[in-house]
């Protein structure tokens, strides 16, 4: 018996329990007459290498369990809620990953899921698969195979992501209209965060500044823009540019998040001097500010950031920094975690 019938099972097991039309009399017939417990149990003691989570044996007892003991007053979909639909989702493509299952079978396993959400997931691990292939075209094709439209958007956000990661602008821009710009929004300005970053790799400052100042971005992308140039130019050196550029964003403190940048991904830029400048311009900015990528404020992530960047630095001695670092943070799970690191810090530097 080999693991295609354990993915066949999966994907069985998920269209009958997600199928609400059938009656749970039916779909514990069906589970008996293909004998699905005791082709587990096969599967379970023949499978190589580790799974992770549970066994295809516990996932079939868990439905039935669930069919047999569902209290008919409530709706179908309440009764069968014991049933874990994600652990059956999780087993799936877990089998198809440690199988190495071909994009070509794939796409067959597409065509036998009936459950929407079934189908999403399997799309956009082939997707994943095909993009890896810098296969476009079936990726497109296989977009619309998922029923609901309504899940169309993650779909295409892989091939956001791909042509984000290429800096290729005509087709990052044509994929980014079916996005789907109102959902998981943190997700979307990542993907976004990465074409700006790629293209000022690819471009001059000046022309992405020029992009960035029109939709679907903003001055936020700003920060983004930069992140090349913060990696290897010098402090002094980012001040300048910024000063020359002198363009408005306002309440996004884009240069502080800049110079903060320089200074957490640029060694060099980590000095005590520098640290001070940074304390000043830091300081300045209100405490209400938010970061839209966290729960903290602008400033706790800002100092939790260039702290992280001094605990990693080795070359000098930076504990009257880290400890101003502690003291502006609010947040106390950040405050928390770092006072930890800084004992443990302090007393590496006791043993050197």
């Amino acid at each position: 018996m080999k693991q295609e019938e354990e993915i066949s099972i999966c994907i069985q097991l998920i269209n009958w329990m997600q199928d609400y039309t059938l009656s749970n009399e039916v779909v514990i017939s069906r589970i008996d007459t293909q004998d699905f417990l005791a082709k587990a149990l096969i599967l379970d003691q023949q499978r190589k290498g580790k799974m992770l989570g549970k066994s295809l044996q516990q996932l079939v007892r868990q439905a039935l369990e669930a069919l047999e003991q569902a209290d008919p007053t409530l709706e179908v979909h309440n009764q069968r809620y014991p049933y874990s639909f994600l652990d059956v989702v999780y087993h799936l493509l877990q089998v198809c990953e440690n199988e190495n299952v071909s994009t070509q079978s794939l796409q067959g396993y597409i065509e036998a899921a009936t459950d929407e959400i079934l189908q999403s997931r399997l799309v956009n691990f082939t997707i994943e698969k095909l993009v890896l292939e810098d296969n476009i075209e079936t990726s497109l094709a296989l977009i619309p195979k998922i029923k609901d439209k309504a899940y169309h958007y993650r779909s295409y956000r892989l091939l956001a992501h791909y042509y984000a990661s290429r800096g290729d602008k005509a087709n990052f821009l044509q994929v980014l209209k079916k996005c789907d710009a109102r959902k998981d929004i943190d997700d979307l300005e990542e993907i976004k965060t990465i074409f700006i970053e790629t293209s000022a790799t690819q471009h001059p400052l000046e022309e992405v500044m020029a992009l960035v100042q029109n939709k679907p971005f903003g001055p936020a992308y700003y920060v983004a823009a930069f992140l090349p140039l913060v990696k290897k130019e010098s402090f002094n050196a980012i001040q300048t540019l910024l000063n020359a550029l002198a363009f408005e964003a306002p309440n996004l403190y884009v240069q502080e998040i800049i110079l903060a940048n320089a200074f957490r991904y640029n060694k060099a830029n980590q000095t005590h001097e520098n640290f001070a400048y940074l304390q000043q311009l830091l300081d300045a900015i209100p405490a209400r500010v938010r970061w839209a990528p966290s729960d903290f404020s602008l400033k706790d992530n800002l100092w939790s950031f260039i702290a992280d960047a001094l605990l990693a630095n080795q070359q000098l001695d930076f504990t009257a920094e880290l400890l101003y670092c502690s003291k502006k943070i609010s947040a106390k799970i950040i405050k928390d975690s770092l006072k930890r690191q800084l004992k443990t810090y302090r007393k590496e530097e006791e043993n050197e």
